[in-house]
């Protein structure tokens, strides 16, 4: 019932807000939570990440996909 509830909720404001998330807080059902969660620095992270990390070693359910 909890997550109906938020479910609802959610889709009565999502209309008004600006399609991003709070990174901290992982919502599964995100279309592109990627997008969502870093908004227009999203670009600039994944080249970061592909310097810094191009294994992937880094990795939990929200970290950045690599590139290619």
């Amino acid at each position: 019932p909890a997550r109906d509830w938020l479910a609802e909720a959610w889709g009565s404001v999502h209309p008004y807000g600006t399609g991003g998330a709070y990174v901290n807080f992982p919502d599964p059902e995100l279309a592109d939570p990627e997008r969502a969660y870093h908004g227009q620095n999203l670009e600039r992270l994944l080249r970061i990440k592909e310097a810094y990390d191009p294994d992937g070693v880094f990795r939990f359910p929200q970290s950045l996909s690599p590139i290619g």
